[in-house]
């Protein structure tokens, strides 16, 4: 492209040179000419040259043009509506004349003038600026502020409390909004309210909550709970939620109440919590049927979970089964105090290990907001005295706080003076925050202020850690005693993982009902577990996965009772349906003793199984290939004969294929005298695995574990762990020829007196990662086992160790197991599965789920898979083992045809552009040249 430019440039250049020598009637018209191939070029330049920016412009980002709403000044606690047309409404007070109101149909650039309206809600403070009599301050009534909610058919409603503690409805249109005598509902709700919350659901139900604090007969002092499924026009009778007398004697500002809804099914999950400071605790309670019913009270904490300090302001938001709880824990009155949440995906009957939202104590907020997002995310602003902090919950942790709900310092236009905005009160909705407050000028009120600006992505508010996340346990589908074995993964070029695992029942003294169970993994949540194929009498094990270029999940495993090597696939997309993987198939085989299967495919979709028949007379290593999608196989080719070579025993087959279409292929040798395998040994194919080199011995030790990966260029790496009678070690090899010569021994993690569990994740482009999980030797606690998670990753040349990771797993007589991958989107994720026994002896087995961002060391570039270079040995049906029959539903043939290259298509459509364009530019020269 820079070629093409230049050429351009000296072919204009010249043709201005030539012509310097015309008349000067002929020099406007030429001048004319060049004009036009100018624009031309220019666009052809812009065509070629100019970068094309995916950012968001910098003008979205930022603020708006501060606008003064009230220009009156004495204005002060200012509250913003916006309507279901996106028109904003202004409602403040002034000391003069009382509520004052104004709205603005484009986003906040302009204002209507200000109207005193007769708002029926009561002023929160006495008049700024008056003599602060007693009997001024008799007059006023410490009461929250009044609460707007605007729905998507165009209603807005209002609550408020009067002179006499009662709570108020009122329901108005946008355009009646400032007439107050013609709105459609103000009605009395309830006398005797401390405090109130309510919030309108996606169904269009109000529901409320809140605080009595006057005994009566018909109503106890405690806390409520109300709602009208037909718009306000008629509510139901108050239901008692919880009864105590201590918010008798409680002041407005010591006292909390919020609700939370979220549509479940066919009803509504509404929940509600609220502080008892006096008793040092905070409750929560939930309904399951809109509000008709109610669980019991639970203390979510108390003293006894804060060291004795009080935990105070317990929010509440939900998203379908999410819940998310939020507290603060401190000396009531201080300046600081701590954040606290809890998370709950199963609508509260389990909960997380409590989280601090801003990672320890902060400023204390005076008010804490929390939204649920349609996209799963939770927002919580936290509205200190001057300053907000937003900050977001992915499902998994806290993003950073975010400096942009910060306002930036502006000046008045007309007096030039610094504005500092107090007061203020914040909206988000959507991805856009509204900001208005009041200015502070020395205690007596100033104007009201409006700014906004566009929310960044909530994704780019998590910074990617370079450290590893807290561990998480994948959620089980059973509440029953489970066993947990063979664990395998594969990422896709989505982002994704996918993951497998053989699970049973515990019945007595044996296991049965086992199945094969599949969940995803999006790089921060599982998908619920399901189980995808069943068995009975069977028992699978040593899973092996493999994404393959037609987006299939390939599944390949060992039944240990039969010996047989068994295959199925799905879709990627429908990999969670029971009915969407294929009837498992027996494999060729010339043994019915079979073990460590391995299975791969290149770019093409074509099929490769390795594995072992370990011992007796057809022992060695072989493969099979199908080239039509997994519907037949090959039969067995040998890669190794271990009868001819002599060795007792061979095991541990892995294959890899590098880019220049080379399959590699690592095994042990293995002996039954001492129950070790006594070597490593390499061999590799070219011929796409029609014939193979004889076998290369790499170590001569005893081989714990190993793995072959190859790279989308000639880079192959041997990796494996070894024992030497006295010590353990971890090494590699590489080779950079496609196994031709290979370099000396690597030691990744020095040695060891015990041996280690330890897997490897490569990306295929060059990025590689070995994990290890050691036990400390450090004296443990009871029923208490203490682990190191280490990551050492390859930078070229060396080892180096990244990080790691201590934490304990709680049991007894643990035994682990290891699975790693790396996303395209750059990802590492590391899965532990233990099993191990409670203090009760029984056994347990869980999944331990350890994530981290490799940052730039992944590219996400996903390179076409490699091709192998000849076709599989012919299929021969006859010789092929029936299928064992298992209760699952068959599929169709995958589709093998493949949509058009869009790529291509673009490149094609914009070289015909760039074409047209310099056909224009000769034209143009070509008429100038011949009127010459």
């Amino acid at each position: 492209m820079i070629w093409l430019r230049k050429q351009l440039l000296l072919w204009t250049c010249s043709g201005i040179q030539n012509k310097l020598d015309l008349t000067g009637d002929m020099i406007m018209k030429l001048t004319k000419r060049l004009i036009h191939a100018l624009i031309v070029f220019v666009l052809l330049y812009g065509i070629l040259g100019a970068p094309v920016s995916h950012s968001y412009a910098q003008s979205n980002s930022d603020w708006s043009v501060p606008v003064n709403v009230s220009n009156s000044g004495s204005a002060i606690n200012p509250i913003l509506v916006r309507d279901f047309k996106g028109t904003l409404h202004a409602i403040w007070e002034n000391s003069i004349d009382g509520y004052k109101y104004s709205q603005s149909a484009d986003e906040g650039s302009t204002w209507t003038p200000p109207q005193t309206v007769d708002f029926p809600f009561l002023p929160s403070d006495p008049p700024v600026g008056s003599a602060k009599t007693e009997s001024a301050l008799e007059a006023v009534i410490d009461v929250p502020p009044p609460v707007f909610l605007a729905d998507p058919s165009g209603s807005i409603h209002m609550f408020w409390i009067d002179e006499e503690s009662s709570l108020f409805y009122g329901q108005a249109t946008p355009q009646d909004l400032a007439n107050p005598n013609r709105w459609k509902l103000n009605t009395r709700l309830v006398r005797d309210v401390l405090n109130f919350d309510v919030k309108l659901d996606s169904r269009g139900i109000l529901h409320a909550t809140f605080i009595s604090n006057v005994a009566d007969t018909a109503f106890p002092v405690g806390i409520y709970y109300l709602h009208s499924n037909i718009g306000g026009g008629f509510w139901t009778k108050p239901a008692k939620l919880y009864e105590t007398d201590y918010f008798r004697s409680v002041s407005l500002n010591d006292s909390f109440v919020r609700i939370a809804v979220a549509d479940y099914q066919e009803e509504v999950q509404v929940y509600v919590t609220w502080d008892v400071r006096a008793l040092k605790r905070v409750f929560m309670t939930k309904s399951t049927d809109s509000g008709s019913s109610w669980d019991a009270v639970q203390q979510v904490k108390g003293p006894e979970d804060t060291k004795g300090l009080t935990p105070f302001n317990l929010n509440v938001s939900s998203f379908e089964d999410d819940i998310l709880l939020v507290w603060q824990v401190g000396e009531l009155g201080s300046s600081k105090c701590t954040v606290y949440s809890q998370w709950s995906e199963d609508h509260g009957q389990t909960w997380s290990e409590v989280v601090a939202v801003l990672g320890g104590s902060s400023e204390c907020p005076v008010t804490s907001t929390l939204t649920a997002r349609s996209d799963g995310y939770m927002l919580a602003a936290l509205t200190g005295q001057v300053n907000s902090v937003m900050v977001a919950w992915n499902g998994k942790q806290w993003s950073a706080p975010q400096a942009q709900t910060q306002l930036p310092a502006f000046t008045d236009p007309l007096t030039f003076d610094p504005v500092l905005l107090g007061c203020r009160y914040d909206l988000v909705l959507e991805d856009r925050l509204y900001v208005i407050g009041c200015e502070q000028t020395g205690g007596i009120g100033g104007d009201i202020w409006y700014l906004s600006r566009l929310l960044e992505p909530v994704e780019r508010w998590f910074t990617p850690s370079s450290l590893w996340a807290e561990p998480e346990i994948l959620p089980s589908n059973s509440e029953e005693p489970i066993n947990i074995s063979d664990f395998a993964s594969a990422p896709d070029a989505n982002g994704y993982i996918h993951a497998v695992w053989v699970q049973s029942a515990m019945e007595g003294e044996g296991d049965s009902s086992k199945s094969i169970l599949y969940a995803r993994w999006n790089g921060t949540q599982w998908s619920k577990p399901v189980t995808v194929i069943s068995f009975s009498g069977e028992f699978p094990a040593q899973l092996s996965l493999e994404v393959d270029s037609l987006e299939r999940l390939l599944l390949s495993w060992i039944d240990k009772g039969t010996g047989d090597l068994l295959f199925s696939w799905a879709k990627l997309e429908k990999a969670s349906s029971v009915s969407e993987w294929a009837i498992p198939k027996v494999l060729p085989s010339a043994s019915q003793i079979n073990t460590s299967p391995d299975i791969l495919t290149d770019g093409s979709g074509r099929i490769v199984s390795i594995y072992a028949v370990p011992v007796n007379e057809n022992r060695g290593i072989y493969i099979v290939q199908s080239t039509d999608n997994g519907i037949t196989w090959s039969l067995p080719s040998q890669v190794f004969d271990a009868v001819s070579a002599g060795w007792e025993k061979v095991e541990q087959p892995r294959i890899c294929l590098s880019g220049d279409g080379v399959l590699h292929a690592s095994f042990v040798r293995g002996t039954e005298r001492f129950g070790q395998s006594v070597g490593l040994y390499y061999s590799r194919s070219v011929d796409g695995g029609a014939s193979w080199s004889d076998a290369q011995v790499l170590s001569e030790e005893a081989i714990q574990w190993q793995r072959v990966v190859c790279n989308t260029d000639q880079t192959v790496h041997v990796l494996w762990q070894a024992y030497d009678g006295l010590v353990f070690a971890n090494l590699s090899l590489l080779s950079q020829d496609s196994g031709v010569t290979w370099g000396s021994p690597n030691n990744i993690t020095g040695v060891n007196t015990s041996g280690s569990y330890v897997t490897v994740a490569a990306d295929g482009q060059g990025v590689l990662h070995f994990i290890q999980l050691t036990r400390t030797t450090e004296e443990r606690l009871a029923n208490q086992e203490d682990v190191i998670l280490r990551d050492i990753r390859w930078d070229g040349l060396n080892w180096k160790p990244e990080t790691e990771k201590s934490f304990a797993v709680i049991g007894q007589e643990i035994n682990y197991n290891l699975s790693a991958e790396i996303t395209s989107t750059g990802f590492l994720g590391v899965f532990l599965l233990t099993g191990y026994a409670n203090p009760t002896s029984e056994t347990r087995d869980q999944i331990y789920i350890f994530s981290r961002s490799l940052g730039e060391q992944v590219t996400g570039v996903q390179s076409v898979a490699p091709l192998l270079p000849t076709p599989a040995t012919s299929v021969d049906e006859e010789n092929i083992l029936p299928p064992t029959a298992l209760p699952t539903t068959d599929v169709e043939r995958v589709n093998a045809s493949t949509s058009s290259n869009t790529a291509f298509l673009k490149n094609l459509v914009g070289v015909s552009l760039i074409a047209v364009i310099i056909i224009s530019l000769l034209l143009v020269f070509r008429r100038r040249s011949v009127k010459k």
